[in-house]
Order: structure tokens, then C-alpha cells, then sequence
């Protein structure tokens, strides 16, 4: 059988050792960090053949790619993985319920507690073996005491202000909640590879930790039981203790609900509860792996010497049965075959501390001497560099055979090389033609510490490195072949090069273009006059790519610190590369004020825990609080979390939920003035957007941000959209902003897919800028479908002709107003087909992912407006050359007009009505799949139908508020388009006016609505007609009315949808009240009763 080892990640600023194992049939992968699926992909690794996942520690940093990975797996087709590790596995998956879920999928979780268990599969057979911290141990009472007194005590947290969300407990016997929630979240059949699968204790079969059967003997419960309490011992007096502070600390006007455990479960009774989960001594897993014995090959030479028979004999010793021969000579299997082999081994070992190796050493399995002979590789994964300075852990490697070959993961022995190399040569070439907007990512490729310094260590030692093979059977042997070149200058591959070279001209014409135009548009956003400055860390969106990470963007300001907005998987590495590690820790973690966190979709907020478990292993205290805007249900997953591992939830976190910002609750939050002053703002507001429920957009103004030199503060507004569609609300709150930050996921021809997955085009976030009125536009959150750059439609000026450019985009950059010539596009040329390749012009036309907004300017024309969507030409001459010049201009551009992004046109801003652009719609009552999280396709919610009768009453208000606020926006829409017919209307009549009139005559020009001056018709056969985003084209009169004929039939058709909508929620409303109405009635009658019987027994 054949089957090896591969590297994936080592110990780096940005990723934490993981491998895989590599059989024909399956993979399997030993932990998943934040960034392996990007690994995977620049690795090109199939995803599908990985079937089973273990885990040697349960903390973040081990285990924080493995929501992502599930989410990948799932969408892909998986139907079936199992998941393996310590203790707070099943904890860590119960917690994320409300975005990972996937009804489809047999996902099946054991929690290892033991070294009597084993898992054994068709390939392998590996032993768990738990290693435990000493200082843990021996104060393990003093930290139950202290965790239980954290988790509950309100420490003046800003969370205490919401917490409307009952409390389950969920302490006496967790494995029995924690099974059903798993099984709701993922309720596949088990089918294939997992059938094959199963799992041993003391040589007897159990089932799955996450499986809601027992064995047939009925023990697994009883054994599950024995085992906490072996290692909980003091956890029982500690809950003891604490009953009467869970009712303290819930200060909420609701009791913690008794959610009765029947067989009729129903999950979404559990997503807006906090499960409060016992807590359970941290422990670290060790591995030790083994292939299945070989039988020996059957030997018919010495078959026959021993006078079997060719033919029937053969079959029965090659199948282990014994033959008699004519001579009556009884031949065993044995005499006639080679040697079963015995598979060597390959140990994993997980010591985080020094505290950890007397439990190590100590393990009767690693002391047997069958082990020792047949292991021939063991991975050291080390928390701690000192570990391989002590001298038991040293003797104890040395205990091993010779040629046993020991390959250690850890940080002082590894370099902090580049792990996304894809990434870093893209990040080369932008960076040859501005080293300003590209800096080079920070790496280092020298190890802190050799190994071939100390002799003492066995002789064959070896650092990790990404894509080492490590070739188990059939002859074991370490290849390096794959193992590619770090990313260094001096190895830049040499296309890459010779491509840089052949284009030396244009780059340097382009780098030219860029100085002049920078030098002629000096913008207050430039660093050398403000002290504001924002980083992309990612502008991916649903998953990672290999080139480009999900959603994050870091505003870095040293007068009032620094925002993150929003935090995808790996959001802390891309700080680490751009910043550099020691910086990363010392300057940016440590000055991060606020974190807003848009919505809880997995490509906006895996990356939190990373950076929270990090600030606080920081030491970061309670004077310089961290405060975190989120979704309400964002703060259940923290504190379910903070029980498996410190994120500062109770030392240095302030959690507000994104609600109580919006505009009409913010006077009711009353430490609102506190939160100003700590960020140094004068206004804080979130703005519910259409995608999924919770999910909000944010705007913020600083009071300063001056540098230090200048004497005159200077505000700033800046406004993030999230994942949105256009929303007027957002617009309004965020009007003449600095800077916006807007999604634009699509490109602007696929606006259907934007609408059935609300998400925006990058025309639509365009025109919201507009809008807007910013200075500057940034957009981001591109969809993976362009794996490099997005296609951006762009307008250049110069020539009147549409190119379509490619813009530059890339995760880590500073803010500066960029632009470019088409021909950056030959940059990527071997990476884009022959027919994205356009024609390049050397005009600077404005790059679409940093965008100025140019102020606006009065038109110079006289042209006069008869409405207000079609004009006639007034007697001027001169303006009736300039209108014709102006129309023709337009006639040219309609060729990509429905795609065209108005902020990158070098003409006058167009004017757009506000009202053109949907308010918030909210959601109606939808299935669970509402709260399922798709990093590859997020759904539209699906209405479901319920029986009214069965709500309680404080949901039927509820859904009754819910509806009434939704008859009010359909209302406010109905109103909208109905004012925009009556318009069409007026041109319809206006034109069938004109068309009366003859040159010359006299007419009144309205400047305002009571406002008019005299002119006279120069030309009535023609009119320019407003066809939207600013652009006009000059129409005869009798295209221009069927122009406004078809606009009102399509409004016409929109109007009797919303009509029969507003008719629809009118008559829920009704039933609602009716049963609202029954309800009431039937508790004034019950309380009556009650009162009755109550006098009678007084009586």
C-alpha cells in the first residue's frame, strides 16, 4: 500500500502546521489553520478525497480554517467527513449553529479522552494519546473557580445592555443538547467511507461522540460519564457554587427557559439562547498512526517443494487455509509464504509548553518496544522553541531507533517564509509600477535557530517546510522535490521577469502618468495631509483564493487608533505580512479601538478569534477597551467560545449591538456619549441593509483627523457598506462622506445574480457613491469568479470610445488615489484569454478600485429643461452646437451604458434621485435555511407557511410589527413610482405639446418649480432625453415618447405587483390582529377562572 505525507503549512506569522496524508482512496488532514483552503488551492489539492480531519489541539489557531473548510467541503458536493480531536470540539460546532449548518451532509464528531481508543478505517489505525500542561493540573481548581467567576460576572461589559437572550445550562450532562443540535445542523445519511469507519475503546466498538445512538451494550454513555468526571473532578462544586450568580448575573425581565429535550427537536429554539457548556481541562493530543499489516505474497516454488498441487491447494494457502498432500503432509499458509510486513509508524506530537512533556514521556505507549522499532518519522509540532532545549524531551526523541527521522514545526525553527506565492509574485509586479500603493509583503527567510547546533539532538532532525513529502510505504523516504523555492528578489521566476522587461517602456509611462497625476490632484485623503490611512486586507468574498482573501479592510490613524471593518479567515496574517509579525503585535494589535463586524457570514468574521485569542494572550487590559458593533447573535458565539479559550471577553471587550446604533434607538443607548469619546468621533450609526437578517452598514465621523504639524482639526466621515443592495437610508447617513467603502461582488452585466444574491454591481455601487456625493470611492468584496481582476467597465474621455480596462486589484495596499492606462492589463497577459485583451491608450483614466469623485460643476451649455427628463434646444447657436456635441458623446457611449460606472467618467457628475434607490426591505418569516451561511451562494431566504394560532403572543406582535413595517416601506415605494409615472406622464404631455409649436415661438423656461424665464423654440423636431446615470441622448420626438411609453408600462406592471404586495401584507396583518384579538380574550377569560377559583378556595 502506498501512501505519504505532505506539508501543507508550517509555523508562520500566517498559518500553524498542518498536513496531509495522502492514500489513493481518501486524504485525511491533520489540523486546519486560517488559510489552509488557500493552501489547498495553491497547493492544487483536491479537496474532495478528504474524508476525515484530526485535530491535535481544539484552540483557534488549530482549528480556525476548519468552519470555512466544512462550509467548502459541503458546497462542493461532500457528503459525508468525520471530524476527530480533544475535548471542545462538539462545544466549538454547537456554538457556530447559527452560520454553519448543512442539512445535507453526514458530518460526524469524536472527541478523543483517552489512549485506550482507536480509529480504524480501511488504511489506517491511529491511537490518541492526551498529554496534559502540570501547571494545569495542579491548578486546575483555583482556574475552574476563576473561569466560572469570568464567564458569568458582568465586569462592567457592554454586553450586560443586551442581553435579552436566555441562558440554557447546559452543565449536567452537555453530551445529550450538544448531539441534537449537531444532528439538526447536519442530518446527512452515512453512506460511503464513514460506513467503513469505526472507532474503538478497550477493543470494543463505540459510536461517534456526536452520534445520538449508543453501542449495543449501552455503555458509551456510562464510559462518556466516567471519562468527565476523571477530568472535571472539581467542576460539580465549582457549578455548585455558581447557580445563584447565574441568576444575578441575568439581569434580563425573562428566566432562563426550561427547553424540554424530546424527540420533536427543533434547532431554532436554540439560536438566539446562550448555552452555557461546562468547562473541561485543556489537553493536547498526540498520535500514533500505523497502516494495516501486508500479508506476505504466496510462494508456489516452496509450495511445490512441499508437494502442493498447482491449482485447487494453491487457492485454499493463499487464502490462510492449510492443504494435506498425497503424502498426508499437513501444509500451513505459513510454510509457504513470505513474511506478513509490518507497516511502520508515524508519530504526530503536539507539545504547546514545557509544562507538557512529564505528561508526554510518561505515556505507557510510547515506552513499548514494538513502537520504538517500527517508527520511523515522528512530527514534532512545538508550541514552545525551549521544548527542544530540555533535556528529558531530548532523551526521549533519542529513545527512538536511529534512523527514525524527526521533523519539527515550530516557529524559531522554521522561516517566516511566504506561504501564498501566487500572491506575492502578483504583489511584485504591481509593485514594480507603484511601490507607493504595492508594498512588498513582509517575510523572512532565515531561521532564528539551526538544529544542527546542538549534537545532543538525534541525528536525523529536520525543520518542516511547505509541500516536504514524507513517503511512508512502500520504502519511506523524505522527498524535497516539491518543496518550492521561497519567495526572495533574487529568485523572481523568470517570466515574471522577462514580462517586467519586455514592458520596461509602458510601466515607466505609466509610473510618469502616475506622479503627474497625483501632483495635480492633491486630495486630503493622500497621508501627507491627513491622518488617515486604510489598508484592503482582503477584498475576496465568499472564500479564499490563492491570490485574494475575504472581506477585511484596517483604517490605521495614530491620533485616534485604529477600526477593522469586518474580519474574514486569515485576516490576521494578511496584518502580519503587511506590517510585519513584531509590528503586527506591538503597534497595530494593540492600538485596534473598534471592530465592526457587518453581518455573521463566514467570509466577514472567522477571523475574530485569531485576533481576539491574540490580543489577549497580549495581556491587554480593561483601561484600553476594544470595542466590537456586531449582530446581536455574534456576542452568543463569543461567549460560548470564551469557555474553550481566552478572547478577553471579560478583561478588555465592549460588545454593542449593531441595533442599538441604528438612528432611532441611539438615544436609548445610554452610554452612547462614552463610545464617542473612547474613538474620539462625533457620530456613530449603523443602517440596517437587504442581506441577511442583522446585516448592517456603518458610518462614522471622526473629530480630528489632522496631522500633528497642522493647527486646524480636520473631520472626517467615512462609510462602509458591508454586503448590501443599494440601500437610501445608507446613502442619506453617509452623505458627502471622505471616503466610502462599498461592495461591488459583480460585474455590472450580471445585476440579475446581484438581485437574487443581494449583493451589488459595480455599476450600482458606482452610482450609490453618486448619490453619496464621497470624495473618494474603494470597492471591494469582489467575487471569486475573477480570480485575479474583475472586469471593470470603464469610460474614457478622450476619444469617446468605451475600452473595458482592467483594474488592479490586491489585498494589502495603502490608501492613494490610483490610476492607470489600459495597458496595465499586459501585466497579466498570460494569465487572460485572447479576448479580454483590449485595445490599450495611454490616456490616465481613474482606477475603479480608489476612485476621486470630482466636485460638481454648473453645465456651461444654455440648453434649458421643458421637464424634468427631456429638454428642447434654446436659440443659442452656441448651445445648440454644444447639446449636439454633448448628445453625440452620449450616442457613443449607450454601447455599454447599462454597465457603465458614472464615478469613473471624466464628465459632470450626474444628477440621481435618492428615491431611485431601494430602502431596506425587511425579511419576511423564513425557514432555518435563513440562518445558513453559504460561503459560496448565499440564498434568498424561503418563506415558509405557519399556523398563527400556535405563536405566543410576544411573537405574534412581533410579526405583526415586522409586517406593519414592511406595508409602510411597500407603501413609501408604491408612492415613489407612482411620483415618477405621474413624470413620465408630464413628458408624455409635454412632448404632445411641443409637437403643436413651431421654431420660434415663444416659450417659458421653468428654472424652478415657480421659477420661469422667457425663450424661444430653436429646434421642436428634437429633445434630449435623460435615459439614466447621467447620460442624454437626443431623441425626435417620436422616439422620445415611446421611450417614456415603455417606461410607463414597465412602471405600470411594478405598480400592480406592489399593489397586490401591499394587499398580501395587509391581510396577514388582519389575521394577526384577529388572533392576537382570540388570544387575549381567551387570557382575560383564563385569569378570570383562575381569580374564580382562587376566592373559591379562599372560601
Amino acid at each position: 500500500m502506498k501512501y505519504y505525507i505532505q506539508f501543507l503549512s508550517t509555523k508562520t506569522p500566517d498559518s500553524s502546521p498542518a498536513f496531509i496524508v495522502h492514500f489513493d482512496s481518501q486524504r485525511y488532514l491533520f489540523n486546519c489553520s486560517e488559510g489552509t483552503q488557500r493552501l489547498i488551492n495553491e497547493n492544487k489539492i483536491h479537496l474532495g478525497k478528504i474524508k476525515n480531519l484530526f485535530f491535535t489541539r481544539s484552540i483557534w489557531g488549530n482549528i480556525g480554517g476548519l468552519p470555512g473548510m466544512v462550509l467548502t467541503l459541503a458546497d462542493s458536493g461532500a457528503k459525508e467527513f468525520g471530524i476527530h480531536g480533544p475535548r471542545n470540539l462538539m462545544k466549538c460546532f454547537v456554538g457556530s449553529r447559527n452560520f454553519l449548518q448543512r442539512s445535507q451532509v453526514n458530518f460526524k464528531v469524536h472527541e478523543f479522552l483517552s489512549s485506550n481508543e482507536k480509529f480504524v478505517d480501511d488504511n489506517l489505525t491511529i491511537t490518541p494519546v492526551p498529554i496534559y500542561s502540570s501547571k494545569e493540573l495542579e491548578n486546575s481548581l483555583s482556574k475552574n473557580n476563576n473561569n466560572d467567576n469570568d464567564d458569568d460576572d458582568d465586569n462592567n461589559n457592554s454586553s450586560n445592555m443586551y442581553r435579552r437572550y436566555p441562558i440554557v445550562d447546559n452543565q449536567k450532562n452537555p453530551d445529550q443538547l450538544n448531539r441534537k443540535i449537531l444532528k439538526a445542523m447536519f442530518s446527512g445519511n452515512k453512506i460511503g467511507i464513514l460506513k467503513s469507519t469505526k472507532l474503538y475503546k478497550d477493543n470494543v466498538e463505540i459510536p461517534y461522540s456526536s452520534e445520538l445512538n449508543q453501542n449495543k451494550n449501552g455503555t458509551s454513555e456510562n464510559n462518556d460519564k466516567s471519562q468527565n468526571q476523571n477530568q472535571n473532578q472539581n467542576q460539580n462544586q465549582n457549578n455548585e457554587k455558581n447557580k445563584d450568580k447565574d441568576k444575578d448575573n441575568n439581569k434580563m425581565d425573562i428566566d432562563p427557559p426550561s427547553i424540554p429535550l424530546n424527540s420533536n427537536f427543533n434547532i431554532d429554539e436554540y439560536r438566539t439562547v446562550r448555552i452555557k457548556q461546562p468547562k473541561t481541562l485543556d489537553y493536547s493530543l498526540c498520535y500514533i498512526c500505523q497502516g494495516h499489516i501486508v500479508p506476505g505474497k504466496f510462494n508456489p516454488k516452496k509450495a511445490k517443494e512441499l508437494g502442493v498441487i498447482p491449482g485447487k491447494q494453491f487457492g485454499l494457502l493463499a487464502k490462510g487455509e492449510c492443504v494435506t498432500t498425497k503424502n498426508g503432509t499437513v501444509v500451513r499458509p505459513e510454510q509457504v509464504k513470505e513474511p506478513d510486513k509490518i507497516s511502520s509508524i508515524f508519530i504526530v506530537v503536539d507539545c504547546p509548553t514545557v509544562d507538557h512533556i512529564p505528561s508526554l514521556i510518561s505515556q505507557e505507549c510510547f515506552k513499548e518496544p514494538s513502537l520504538k522499532k517500527h517508527t520511523k518519522n515522528i512530527i514534532h509540532i512545538l508550541g514552545d522553541p525551549a521544548i527542544l532545549k530540555n533535556e528529558s524531551y531530548k532523551a526521549w526523541m533519542n529513545e527512538f531507533s536511529v534512523d527514525c527521522n524527526h521533523i519539527i514545526a515550530s516557529s524559531n525553527y522554521c522561516t517566516e517564509h511566504i506561504n501564498f506565492l501566487s500572491n506575492s509574485y502578483m504583489q511584485y509586479k504591481l509593485n514594480q509600477v507603484d511601490s507607493e500603493s504595492f508594498p512588498l509583503l513582509k517575510f523572512n527567510n532565515e531561521v532564528k535557530e539551526k538544529l544542527d547546533q546542538d549534537p545532543t539532538l538525534p541525528k536525523h532532525i529536520i525543520p518542516a517546510c511547505n509541500n516536504l513529502q514524507i513517503h511512508i510505504e512502500p520504502i519511506g523516504r523524505l522527498d524535497f522535490s516539491k518543496v518550492k523555492e521561497n519567495f526572495n528578489f533574487e529568485s523572481i521566476p523568470e517570466k515574471i521577469v522577462e514580462k517586467l522587461k519586455n514592458n520596461a517602456d509602458i510601466i515607466q509611462n505609466l509610473k510618469s502618468n502616475i506622479n503627474k497625476w497625483r501632483e495635480e490632484h492633491p486630495f486630503q485623503t493622500f497621508p501627507s495631509s491627513t491622518d488617515i490611512e486604510i489598508i484592503a486586507l482582503g477584498t475576496g468574498s465568499a472564500l479564499p483564493s490563492k491570490y485574494r482573501n475575504v472581506s477585511s479592510t484596517i483604517i490605521l490613524s495614530k491620533k485616534n487608533g485604529n477600526i477593522l471593518l469586518d474580519a474574514g479567515e486569515g485576516t490576521l496574517g494578511q496584518i502580519s505580512r503587511h506590517f510585519g509579525l513584531k509590528k503586527t503585535l506591538n503597534s497595530i494589535l494593540p492600538n485596534i479601538r473598534l471592530i465592526f463586524i457587518s453581518h455573521i457570514h463566514a467570509d466577514h468574521h472567522l477571523g475574530m478569534m485569531n485576533i481576539l485569542s491574540t490580543m489577549a494572550s497580549l495581556k491587554r487590559s480593561s483601561d484600553k477597551p476594544l470595542y466590537i458593533i456586531a449582530p446581536e447573535k455574534f456576542n452568543i458565539w463569543l461567549e460560548e467560545y470564551a469557555n474553550i479559550q481566552d478572547i478577553g471577553l471579560n478583561s478588555f471587550l465592549k460588545i454593542i449591538p449593531s441595533y442599538l446604533l441604528y438612528k432611532k434607538y441611539i438615544n436609548l443607548y445610554t452610554t452612547y456619549s462614552e463610545l464617542l469619546n473612547d474613538l474620539n468621533m462625533t457620530n456613530i450609526e449603523t443602517i440596517p441593509v437587504m442581506h441577511v437578517r442583522g446585516a448592517c452598514a456603518i458610518v462614522f465621523d471622526y473629530k480630528d483627523c489632522s496631522l500633528e504639524t497642522s493647527s486646524k482639526p480636520r473631520p472626517y466621515r467615512l462609510a462602509y457598506s458591508g454586503d448590501c443592495r443599494p440601500n437610501r437610508e445608507f446613502i442619506h447617513a453617509g452623505m458627502n462622506a471622505d471616503l466610502l467603502i462599498h461592495e461591488s461582488t459583480f460585474e455590472s452585466e450580471l445585476e440579475n445574480e446581484a438581485i437574487k444574491k443581494f449583493h451589488c454591481t459595480i455599476n450600482e455601487a458606482c452610482i450609490v457613491g453618486r448619490c453619496m456625493r464621497v470624495k473618494f470611492l474603494l470597492l471591494t468584496h469582489f467575487s471569486q469568479r475573477y480570480p485575479k481582476v474583475p472586469l471593470f467597465p470603464v469610460f474614457d474621455s478622450s476619444n469617446y470610445s468605451s475600452d473595458l480596462l482592467y483594474s488592479n486589484i490586491f489585498d494589502t495596499y495603502p490608501t492613494r488615489p490610483y490610476l492607470r492606462p489600459s495597458y496595465l492589463s499586459l501585466i497579466y497577459l498570460n494569465n487572460l484569454g485572447k479576448n479580454e485583451i483590449l485595445s490599450a491608450t495611454s490616456t490616465p483614466t481613474p482606477s475603479p478600485t480608489l476612485s476621486p469623485i470630482p466636485p460638481r460643476s454648473p453645465s456651461t451649455s444654455t440648453s434649458t429643461n421643458t421637464s424634468s427628463s427631456s429638454s428642447s434646444t434654446s436659440s443659442s447657436s452656441q448651445s445648440q452646437s454644444k447639446s449636439k456635441s454633448h448628445s453625440k458623446t452620449q450616442k457613443k457611449s449607450l454601447i455599454t451604458s447599462s454597465i457603465l460606472p458614472p464615478i469613473l467618467s471624466t464628465s459632470s457628475p450626474p444628477i440621481i434621485s435618492i428615491n431611485s434607490i431601494p430602502s431596506i426591505i425587511p425579511y419576511q418569516t423564513s425557514s432555518p435555511k435563513e440562518y445558513q451561511t453559504s460561503m459560496s451562494e448565499k440564498e434568498k431566504p424561503t418563506t415558509t407557511v405557519i399556523d398563527l394560532a400556535q405563536l405566543p403572543m410576544e411573537q405574534l406582535q412581533a410579526v405583526r410589527q415586522q409586517i406593519e413595517e414592511e406595508i409602510t416601506h411597500l407603501t413609501e415605494s408604491y408612492s415613489a413610482l407612482k411620483l415618477a409615472q405621474t413624470k413620465f406622464n408630464t413628458n408624455i404631455d409635454c412632448i404632445n405639446t411641443v409637437k403643436k409649436l413651431n421654431d420660434g415661438d415663444n416659450i417659458l423656461v421653468p428654472l424652478t418649480v415657480s421659477l420661469y424665464v422667457p425663450g424661444q423654440l430653436a429646434n421642436k423636431d428634437k429633445v434630449i432625453v435623460d435615459v439614466g446615470t447621467g447620460y442624454y441622448v437626443e431623441k425626435n420626438l417620436d422616439d422620445a415618447k415611446k421611450f417614456f411609453e415603455k417606461k410607463n408600462g414597465f412602471l405600470k406592471d411594478n405598480l400592480s405587483k406592489l399593489q397586490k404586495s401591499i394587499i398580501s401584507r395587509q391581510d396577514q396583518n388582519k389575521a394577526i390582529i384577529e388572533v392576537l384579538q382570540v388570544k387575549l380574550n381567551e387570557a382575560q377569560k383564563e385569569k378570570a377562572k383562575s381569580n374564580l377559583l382562587m376566592r373559591s378556595q379562599q372560601i
